[in-house]
Protein backbone atom coordinates (compact mmCIF):
# COMPACT_ATOMS: atom_id res chain seq x y z
CA UNK A 1 0.00 0.00 0.00
CA UNK A 2 1.38 3.43 -0.98
CA UNK A 3 0.50 5.91 1.72
CA UNK A 4 0.38 9.69 1.33
CA UNK A 5 0.09 12.43 3.90
CA UNK A 6 -1.41 15.78 2.95
CA UNK A 7 -0.44 18.87 4.93
CA UNK A 8 -1.70 22.41 4.44
CA UNK A 9 -0.24 25.36 6.29
CA UNK A 10 -1.52 28.88 5.73
CA UNK A 11 1.81 30.71 5.67
CA UNK A 12 5.44 30.18 4.83
CA UNK A 13 6.36 30.91 8.44
CA UNK A 14 4.03 28.25 9.84
CA UNK A 15 5.91 25.13 10.86
CA UNK A 16 4.72 21.84 9.36
CA UNK A 17 7.67 19.77 10.70
CA UNK A 18 5.65 18.19 13.54
CA UNK A 19 3.37 16.66 10.92
CA UNK A 20 6.13 15.19 8.72
CA UNK A 21 6.33 11.42 8.32
CA UNK A 22 9.20 9.52 6.65
CA UNK A 23 6.92 6.54 5.95
CA UNK A 24 4.58 8.51 3.68
CA UNK A 25 4.79 10.39 0.42
CA UNK A 26 4.33 13.99 1.55
CA UNK A 27 2.16 16.60 -0.17
CA UNK A 28 2.62 20.01 1.48
CA UNK A 29 0.75 23.14 0.42
CA UNK A 30 1.44 26.59 1.86
CA UNK A 31 -1.81 28.31 0.89
CA UNK A 32 -4.94 29.79 2.41
CA UNK A 33 -7.60 27.30 3.52
CA UNK A 34 -10.03 29.19 1.26
CA UNK A 35 -8.18 27.94 -1.83
CA UNK A 36 -10.10 24.96 -3.25
CA UNK A 37 -8.21 21.68 -2.90
CA UNK A 38 -7.96 21.14 -6.67
CA UNK A 39 -6.36 24.61 -7.08
CA UNK A 40 -3.61 23.92 -4.57
CA UNK A 41 -0.42 22.74 -6.31
CA UNK A 42 0.13 19.71 -4.06
CA UNK A 43 -3.59 19.00 -3.68
CA UNK A 44 -3.83 18.81 -7.46
CA UNK A 45 -0.70 16.60 -7.61
CA UNK A 46 -2.21 14.25 -5.03
CA UNK A 47 -5.45 13.95 -7.02
CA UNK A 48 -3.48 13.23 -10.20
CA UNK A 49 -1.35 10.58 -8.46
CA UNK A 50 -4.52 8.90 -7.19
CA UNK A 51 -5.97 8.90 -10.72
CA UNK A 52 -2.68 7.39 -11.95
CA UNK A 53 -2.94 4.60 -9.35
CA UNK A 54 0.17 5.70 -7.41
CA UNK A 55 -1.56 6.24 -4.04
CA UNK A 56 -4.07 4.08 -2.19
CA UNK A 57 -4.10 5.64 1.28
CA UNK A 58 -4.20 9.32 2.34
CA UNK A 59 -3.85 10.80 5.79
CA UNK A 60 -5.13 14.24 6.80
CA UNK A 61 -4.50 15.70 10.26
CA UNK A 62 -8.05 17.16 10.25
CA UNK A 63 -10.94 17.44 7.81
CA UNK A 64 -10.48 21.23 7.85
CA UNK A 65 -7.08 20.78 6.14
CA UNK A 66 -9.00 19.80 2.98
CA UNK A 67 -10.69 23.21 2.87
CA UNK A 68 -13.00 25.64 4.61
CA UNK A 69 -15.84 24.97 2.21
CA UNK A 70 -18.00 21.96 3.12
CA UNK A 71 -18.60 21.26 -0.57
CA UNK A 72 -14.84 21.04 -1.08
CA UNK A 73 -14.47 18.54 1.79
CA UNK A 74 -17.36 16.39 0.67
CA UNK A 75 -16.28 16.49 -2.98
CA UNK A 76 -12.75 15.36 -2.16
CA UNK A 77 -13.97 12.70 0.31
CA UNK A 78 -16.40 11.41 -2.35
CA UNK A 79 -13.58 11.33 -4.93
CA UNK A 80 -11.44 9.28 -2.49
CA UNK A 81 -14.34 6.93 -1.78
CA UNK A 82 -15.05 6.43 -5.49
CA UNK A 83 -11.38 5.56 -6.05
CA UNK A 84 -11.29 3.19 -3.03
CA UNK A 85 -8.66 5.30 -1.27
CA UNK A 86 -8.35 4.67 2.45
CA UNK A 87 -8.64 8.07 4.17
CA UNK A 88 -7.45 8.57 7.74
CA UNK A 89 -8.38 11.67 9.75
CA UNK A 90 -5.82 11.54 12.57
CA UNK A 91 -7.39 14.05 14.97
CA UNK A 92 -10.64 12.04 14.87
CA UNK A 93 -8.90 8.66 14.93
CA UNK A 94 -11.14 7.52 12.06
CA UNK A 95 -10.61 5.74 8.74
CA UNK A 96 -13.04 5.76 5.82
CA UNK A 97 -12.98 2.00 5.17
CA UNK A 98 -13.26 -0.79 7.72
CA UNK A 99 -11.07 -3.91 7.54
CA UNK A 100 -13.86 -5.71 5.65
CA UNK A 101 -13.72 -3.07 2.88
CA UNK A 102 -17.04 -1.45 3.80
CA UNK A 103 -17.38 2.29 4.44
CA UNK A 104 -17.06 3.14 8.13
CA UNK A 105 -20.46 4.61 9.17
CA UNK A 106 -18.81 6.59 12.00
CA UNK A 107 -16.50 8.25 9.46
CA UNK A 108 -19.50 9.31 7.36
CA UNK A 109 -21.34 10.67 10.41
CA UNK A 110 -18.31 12.64 11.65
CA UNK A 111 -17.62 14.21 8.24
CA UNK A 112 -21.30 15.10 7.70
CA UNK A 113 -21.59 16.67 11.17
CA UNK A 114 -18.42 18.72 10.66
CA UNK A 115 -19.61 19.76 7.19
CA UNK A 116 -22.95 20.83 8.68
CA UNK A 117 -21.17 22.97 11.31
CA UNK A 118 -19.00 24.52 8.60
CA UNK A 119 -22.03 25.38 6.46
CA UNK A 120 -23.80 26.92 9.48
CA UNK A 121 -20.75 29.07 10.22
CA UNK A 122 -20.54 30.08 6.55
CA UNK A 123 -24.24 31.11 6.59
CA UNK A 124 -23.66 33.08 9.82
CA UNK A 125 -20.72 34.90 8.22
CA UNK A 126 -22.79 35.72 5.12
CA UNK A 127 -25.62 37.01 7.34
CA UNK A 128 -23.16 39.22 9.26
CA UNK A 129 -21.85 40.50 5.92
CA UNK A 130 -25.40 41.32 4.72
CA UNK A 131 -26.09 43.12 8.00
CA UNK A 132 -22.84 45.08 7.59
CA UNK A 133 -23.85 46.10 4.05
CA UNK A 134 -27.29 47.26 5.28
CA UNK A 135 -25.68 49.35 8.03
CA UNK A 136 -23.23 50.82 5.49
CA UNK A 137 -26.16 51.68 3.16
CA UNK A 138 -27.99 53.44 6.01
CA UNK A 139 -24.82 55.43 6.78
CA UNK A 140 -24.46 56.20 3.07
CA UNK A 141 -20.99 54.69 2.75
CA UNK A 142 -21.84 51.56 0.73
CA UNK A 143 -21.30 51.91 -3.01
CA UNK A 144 -22.00 48.34 -4.24
CA UNK A 145 -21.56 47.21 -7.83
CA UNK A 146 -21.86 49.92 -10.46
CA UNK A 147 -25.21 49.91 -12.23
CA UNK A 148 -25.05 48.02 -15.51
CA UNK A 149 -21.73 46.33 -14.66
CA UNK A 150 -21.47 43.21 -16.81
CA UNK A 151 -18.91 40.45 -16.53
CA UNK A 152 -17.16 39.62 -19.81
CA UNK A 153 -16.69 35.99 -20.92
CA UNK A 154 -12.97 36.29 -20.20
CA UNK A 155 -13.63 37.62 -16.68
CA UNK A 156 -16.08 34.77 -16.05
CA UNK A 157 -13.53 32.16 -17.17
CA UNK A 158 -10.81 33.76 -15.03
CA UNK A 159 -13.14 33.90 -12.03
CA UNK A 160 -13.95 30.21 -12.40
CA UNK A 161 -10.51 28.95 -13.48
CA UNK A 162 -10.94 25.88 -11.22
CA UNK A 163 -14.00 24.84 -13.26
CA UNK A 164 -12.09 25.41 -16.51
CA UNK A 165 -9.30 23.09 -15.28
CA UNK A 166 -11.80 20.28 -14.74
CA UNK A 167 -13.50 20.91 -18.08
CA UNK A 168 -10.10 20.71 -19.81
CA UNK A 169 -9.49 17.28 -18.25
CA UNK A 170 -12.93 16.15 -19.44
CA UNK A 171 -13.00 13.31 -16.89
CA UNK A 172 -15.73 14.55 -14.54
CA UNK A 173 -19.46 15.15 -14.88
CA UNK A 174 -20.94 18.58 -14.09
CA UNK A 175 -22.13 17.20 -10.73
CA UNK A 176 -18.65 15.90 -9.87
CA UNK A 177 -17.07 19.23 -10.84
CA UNK A 178 -19.64 20.94 -8.62
CA UNK A 179 -18.61 18.73 -5.68
CA UNK A 180 -14.90 19.29 -6.32
CA UNK A 181 -15.14 23.07 -6.69
CA UNK A 182 -18.10 24.02 -4.50
CA UNK A 183 -19.65 25.86 -7.47
CA UNK A 184 -23.25 25.33 -8.56
CA UNK A 185 -24.06 23.12 -11.54
CA UNK A 186 -25.66 26.17 -13.24
CA UNK A 187 -22.40 28.13 -12.91
CA UNK A 188 -20.43 25.18 -14.33
CA UNK A 189 -22.92 24.88 -17.21
CA UNK A 190 -22.49 28.62 -17.95
CA UNK A 191 -18.67 28.30 -17.93
CA UNK A 192 -18.85 25.19 -20.13
CA UNK A 193 -21.03 27.01 -22.68
CA UNK A 194 -18.45 29.79 -22.98
CA UNK A 195 -15.36 27.59 -22.76
CA UNK A 196 -16.35 24.83 -25.22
Amino acid sequence: MTKAKYIRVSSIGQNESRQLDDNCKMYIDKVSGKTPFIERPEGNNLIQDIKDGKIDEVEFHAVERIGRNAYDWLGIIEFMKKNKIQVTITNLGLTMFLDNGKVNPMFNVAVMVLASFAETEKENMEERQREGIEIAKIKGVYKGRKAGAIQSDEQLLNRHSDVVKHLKLGKNSLREISLLTGKSVNTIRKVKKIYL
